[in-house]
């Protein structure tokens, strides 16, 4: 049997914000998910992968080098917060840069193990996040983005011809999208909130389509339970890839979109994902 692989590295509780404690993407998050798939012995015989940063050749799969350079340049406190200002919900610290890499390199290694027969499946334990962030914008608590960057190292580095990506998230996954529209080898399905616009990123490119291999589905409150989100993934999602005769599956797992997140209290339409 095929084994179970994960990644999870302590450096990257050093991505925080010293200068803004209302930043919610913290570092207790990615510690309490680790300490309880230990505590449920779910990581016993999992192989645990080293981390390494992303290089730069494997950034620039998605983001050009001006802002690679830009944010590995933010030395101070100081620094960062001006830079975040001029994005979208932003923050970051001068170690935040070098940790992005680790997460965006953790992710890699991770499918690499899996194109190599050392695992079958696999869990990445990484941050910041990333399916907001595209080209030179990284926004919504997102540097780089992981799954793209990893999608398009898969496609590009490893031999996969079809690969899909499942994102699931309070939000759409618009830095995704945009990274990988054009690209006919990759498949992205979102579910998101979308209350016809007038949800963050407030755009109707997130609205129910299937053009540029994208399948969204924009919830307005009618998909409130786990029963129709496994309707959803069975009598649509999973007879797509299927047809699609896809090679890879990436899961962008965005876990504010779980019943006791903080965001429930701003109108959260799923109620769990199981």
């Amino acid at each position: 049997m095929s084994s179970f692989g994960y990644v999870y590295d302590e450096r990257m509780l050093e991505h925080e914000c010293p200068y803004d404690e209302t930043m919610a993407e913290r570092p207790e998050r990615m510690a309490i998910i680790n300490e309880r798939l230990e505590r449920e012995g779910l990581l016993k015989e999992a192989v645990r992968l080293d981390v390494r940063e992303a290089k730069e050749d494997e950034l620039l799969l998605n983001h050009p080098i001006e802002i690679i350079r830009e944010m590995s340049a933010l030395e101070t406190n100081e620094a960062c917060e001006k830079f975040c200002r001029s994005h979208e919900i932003l923050w970051m610290s001068p170690r935040s840069e070098r940790v992005a890499r680790l997460a965006a390199g953790g992710c890699i290694e991770l499918v690499k193990a899996h194109k190599e027969g050392r695992i079958g499946n696999g869990f990445a334990v990484v941050r910041p996040p990333g399916h907001h962030s595209y080209g030179r914008s990284p926004m919504g608590y997102c540097v780089y983005n992981n799954v793209a960057i990893t999608a398009k190292y898969a496609v590009e580095k490893l031999g996969y011809k079809k690969i899909a990506i499942i994102d699931f998230d309070y939000h759409a996954a618009n830095g995704t999208f945009y990274s990988v529209k054009d690209d006919p080898r990759i498949l992205l399905v979102s579910f998101h909130s979308y209350h016809r616009g007038l949800f963050w990123p407030y755009s109707q490119d997130f609205d129910y389509t299937t053009k540029d291999q994208s399948i969204f589905f924009p919830l307005n409150c009618a998909m409130n339970t786990e029963s129709d989100y496994l309707a959803a993934f069975n009598h649509v999602i999973m007879p797509v890839l299927k047809e699609w005769n896809t090679e890879l599956v990436l899961v962008s797992a965005g876990f504010d979109a779980g019943y006791y997140d903080m965001m429930l209290d701003l109108g959260q339409s799923i109620k769990a994902h199981g």
